[in-house]
């Protein structure tokens, strides 16, 4: 039997086969009802605690630092904490404490137990940081016989229930609590090949729950006139407080405001959660997401609308304001089509693309085709008159500087006759002490060297010359 353990930024959850081959998810060995782990951490002298155990005990231990987002540090010499005894604790050795708990569980719940495990990372991890979780398991006494990619292990998941359509292409979009990470898949009958992937190391539901953090702290300043306590208690409580209110605020059906009365120490103050506000700051975190989408279509050439599927995964995927955003994406792109189908559900989203890879829509297809050709055409051709223009400009720049000096012209059509003089007289074929052209009298050495003289005057003509052909020739090409 093989363990199969999603690491998340937020949360950990571990799954197994039960006798029968269906999934079963394991759970808290101390709570039945609680199939999820909190990816925290917390340390009290030579003691550890990982998961909610870690979570329920900051209020008791009001000194001591809660440990999350440590997976966003893995591939990294950098710390994550330092103990009492000034240790540094890495996110590998953080990690483990998440690993062993959940190992725990399930040695606990399964009745076979398991003798491997396979653990999921995100698909833009390099080999440094992949290299991390393996060193977390070891650190954790399990073995692993593989890790597998987050939006891997979700499209086996999606395409083991849905096995009639033979191929597609497939968007796994999974944006979770502190990553976000996409691949494209393409499917044909069984087989699943990964085309691209990307993804933001740092951008996930952490990022949501500083725009409520940071509402709060100006609510606090506003209301007491002096800075923000800054003791770790209030830290550990702030940041509950922050993820509650932004899943309020991201779930909320009816865009709404929100106001809560917080505690901070001994002092109570109302706080207002303006919904336009955080969905204004909320949507700039999500075009980040689509520019990742943007450039891993682009690197294969392709567009939108030639995806089959869009698989949302993650916590933060859940979210209300990242379906409406990719919902009025999708509008965006069917509206011109004029197909009369109104988008209200992910079950819609994929009814559209199915569509327009229908033969029916062949038509809508070539057309669109035809217009990305006309524009890509115009595109070459408006860098082809741009290099025509250019070289026209360099050859009347050299066209006019020749024109500009005649009888350096001239010169350049006398060179070969003072060549010719110049064999003559040392070939003695003229005797005369004097100039076989003027007549005037000369020595011969005299000759030479006017002849030489003048021949060195003419050698900045002749390169002007150079110069005119091969502006004439580059001409000629082009034309």
């Amino acid at each position: 039997m093989v363990l199969g353990i999603d690491l998340g930024t937020s949360n950990t959850v571990a799954s197994s086969l039960s006798r029968d081959g269906s999934p079963v998810l394991i759970p808290d060995a101390y709570n039945k009802d609680v199939q999820i782990t909190p990816s925290i951490a917390l340390i009290e002298g030579k003691k550890a605690y990982a998961g909610n155990f870690a979570e329920n005990l900051f209020e008791s231990l009001p000194d001591k630092q809660i440990i999350s987002f440590f997976k966003r540090s893995f591939g990294t010499q950098d710390p994550v904490y330092f103990d009492d005894y000034k240790n540094a604790w890495f996110s590998e050795t953080v990690a483990s404490l998440i690993i062993k708990k959940v190992k725990h569980d399930a040695e606990l719940y399964l009745p076979d137990g398991f003798k491997q495990a396979v653990i999921t990372v995100p698909a833009h991890y390099n080999d440094v940081q992949r290299k991390s979780v393996i060193e977390a398991a070891r650190l954790a006494d399990l073995e692993l016989s593989a890790i597998i990619e987050e939006p891997v292990a979700a499209a086996l998941f999606y395409c083991n229930y849905n096995k009639k359509i033979d191929e597609e292409i497939i968007l796994i979009y999974d944006f979770g609590g502190g990553t976000f990470d996409l691949t494209l898949i393409t499917k044909t009958g069984n087989q699943l090949n990964v085309i691209a992937k990307d993804g933001v190391t740092k951008l996930g539901g952490k990022e949501f729950d500083e725009i409520v953090h940071n509402s709060i702290r100006e609510s606090y300043q506003k209301s007491f006139g002096c800075s923000f306590p800054e003791d770790r208690l209030t830290a550990n409580r702030i940041q509950r407080i922050a993820e509650n209110i932004k899943i309020e605020l991201n779930d909320a059906e009816i865009p709404k405001n929100i106001s809560k009365w917080i505690m901070v120490g001994r002092d109570a103050f109302e706080a207002t959660f303006e919904y336009d506000v955080y969905a204004q700051k909320a949507n700039q975190l999500i075009i980040k997401t689509e520019i990742a989408v943007n450039r891993c279509l682009r690197s294969l050439g392709m567009q939108f609308s030639d995806i089959n599927k869009i698989v949302l995964i993650g916590g933060t995927s859940s979210s209300k304001l990242v379906y409406n955003f990719w919902k009025q994406k999708v509008n965006e792109i069917i509206k011109p089509l004029s197909l009369g189908i109104v988008i209200n559900s992910i079950g819609d989203i994929d009814s559209i693309l199915n569509l327009l890879k229908a033969p029916a829509n062949t038509i809508v297809i070539n057309e669109l085709r035809f217009l990305e050709n006309s524009k890509a055409a115009l595109t070459n051709l408006k860098s082809e008159v741009e290099l025509l223009n250019s070289e026209y400009e360099k050859y009347f720049t050299e066209f006019n500087k020749i024109a500009d000096d005649v009888q350096g012209i001239m010169q350049v059509f006398l060179g070969e006759l003072l060549k010719a003089g110049s064999s003559v007289i040392e070939k003695k074929y003229h005797k005369d002490e004097s100039c076989p052209l003027c007549l005037q009298p000369k020595g011969k050495e005299d000759l030479l060297n006017e002849i030489k003289q003048r021949l060195k005057e003419i050698e900045e003509s002749s390169k002007k010359k150079a110069a005119f052909d091969s502006a004439k020739q580059t001409i000629i090409t082009i034309s």
